[in-house]
């Protein structure tokens, strides 16, 4: 494939496209090293998934992996008023010349005596633009470029069959985003914020109302009074509507969220309470009524599979925080209504503080005996800055809608905000984790916002950062954990389609 008297220095654009190569090279016992060298990829995100994967095969060889600077602002300076040229188009010989003639220059400075190139490898590229490309690239640099055969005798196959067998992560685009396709775009609704003498409504998409004791209905009937609220509960939102799951059946919890939205009376929505099933009704809802009748719907938990159909489906931003039944919580509910009151009544941007206290104490049990712990504040596991739209909720029901249409996407600088109750162990955490990282668009997110975790989950902060920093999709973003949301008490009211911005440690958010 090589004169055996060369030292080659392989230009690699991806693990999928060179691992064939490397093999092939490696095991005729060729004296090469490879080098990545990609500024055209873009989010670094993405570039960061393909080098480690790169990377990866390399040392599996024992392949000398060498990495250049990642310049995607020289990259875009070359291509400026080339962003919507075709794959094969006149973007490509710029791209392929910039790269090529760079590792070049490396090359003869490192004791290289030839370049190669496996950027003629993958079908969607023409083989003689590249070599046209090196050709230039050449005669700049007076170096020496020689053809590596990636396509014929057998390689393809072979490319095929260690992609699968090293279970590669075989990219969706070249490097450089294409033009982005004219498709339909959700447009962002923002309900309206509550006036003084507004109806809520009360509904249970999951657990029923038969599960919440009359003391806690009474202090959060007279909570949201306080607040200027008029409660009613929805027509199937009774005791009497409790099956062998706890809830009433499909079609009333379905009829009841169309009840809500439908009345123009009904300025926000409130669940009961969480539970395992809401997820049953997805299908059973009129998103076109809800996007005609937007309003405020609040809840947690099992909610979150509710929240994200509703959002993904009509655009509208959904709130994740208290239930109804939280709201009826005697002892240290104040941090709890203080974020809810300015989610629901204002607009403006606020900071996320850290709450004094937090409990994780069965309180609704006996409501004046409770337990209280001194809160050690955030942790600011990755430092860093980042600005998006806020996505997530609970992360093992999140993960019930991947594959469905009801999943929000992950649109650039997505801010993730995910959290999980006792139930989950540190192993369990990690793999719903990983499942959100292998998501296709999971490049876009920008940051990562962890709520806190119940202290039967046995999750430390040390525990933590091992599984962070064991994901390289998380490697250069910020993340914030032991926030004050999920199922532990008292919580903040999130966003979801909202904004959040994190600077080195601290949160922010708004609509």
């Amino acid at each position: 494939m090589v004169d055996q008297n060369e030292k080659i220095l392989l230009l690699s654009c991806c693990a999928p496209c060179s691992c064939a190569v490397i093999k092939t090279l490696a095991e005729k016992q060729a004296n090469f090293a490879v080098v990545f060298y990609n500024p055209n990829i873009r989010p670094q995100a993405e570039y960061i998934k393909r080098r480690d994967e790169n990377k990866r095969v390399c040392r599996l060889y024992g392949i000398d992996f060498i990495e250049l600077e990642y310049d995607n602002d020289h990259w875009c300076r070359l291509t400026k008023g080339l962003e919507n040229e075709p794959e094969r188009g006149k973007r490509c010989s710029v791209c392929f010349e910039m790269r090529l003639k760079r590792v070049m220059e490396y090359a003869q400075a490192n004791g290289f005596t030839a370049v190669a190139s496996v950027l003629g490898v993958s079908r969607w590229k023409n083989l003689t633009q590249v070599n046209e490309a090196a050709a230039r690239a050449a005669a700049k640099t007076n170096a020496v470029y020689v053809h590596i055969e990636g396509r014929k005798n057998g390689m393809q196959e072979l490319r095929a069959q260690l992609i699968k067998e090293l279970n590669l992560y075989n990219q969706t685009y070249c490097g450089c985003k294409p033009p982005e396709k004219k498709e339909k775009t959700m447009l962002k609704i923002i309900p309206n914020k509550l006036q003084k003498g507004d109806k809520i409504m009360v509904v249970a998409p999951s657990r029923g109302l038969k599960l919440i004791g009359q003391d806690c209905r009474e202090i959060a009937l007279q909570r949201f009074r306080d607040m200027g609220l008029n409660v009613v509960f929805a027509p199937n939102t009774t005791d009497e509507n409790w099956n062998e799951q706890g809830c009433g059946s499909i079609e009333q919890r379905a009829a009841d969220i169309m009840t809500a939205f439908a009345d123009p009376s009904v300025k926000a929505i409130f669940t009961v309470i969480g539970g395992f099933n809401s997820n049953q009704i997805l299908q059973h809802l009129d998103y076109e009524i809800i996007k005609k009748n937007p309003k405020i719907i609040c809840g947690f938990s099992d909610i979150t599979a509710l929240l994200d159909a509703i959002h993904s489906q009509t655009g509208l931003e959904v709130y994740y925080g208290p239930h109804f039944s939280s709201i009826g919580m005697a002892l240290g509910c104040e941090y709890t209504l203080n974020y809810l009151q300015k989610i629901l009544f204002t607009d403006d941007e606020f900071e996320v503080i850290a709450a004094e206290n937090w409990s994780d104490d069965l309180w609704f049990l006996d409501q004046q005996k409770r337990t209280f712990i001194k809160n050690d504040g955030f942790w600011n596991i990755h430092n860093g800055r980042a600005e998006g739209t806020i996505v997530g909720g609970n992360l093992c029901t999140f993960n019930l809608l991947l594959g469905t249409p009801y999943r929000p996407p992950f649109v650039p600088n997505t801010i993730l905000f995910i959290e999980d109750d006792g139930s989950s162990s540190a192993m369990v955490f990690d793999r719903n984790l990983q499942a959100l990282c292998h998501q296709p668009d999971f490049a876009n997110v920008a940051a990562l916002v962890i709520g806190r975790f119940q202290k039967s989950s046995e999750i430390t902060r040390s525990m933590l950062e091992f599984i962070i920093n064991n994901k390289p999709e998380l490697k250069n973003l910020p993340v914030l954990a032991n926030v004050d949301y999920g199922h532990s008490t008292p919580i903040i009211t999130i966003p979801l389609g909202g904004t959040a911005r994190l600077e080195n440690g601290r949160l922010w958010l708004k609509k």
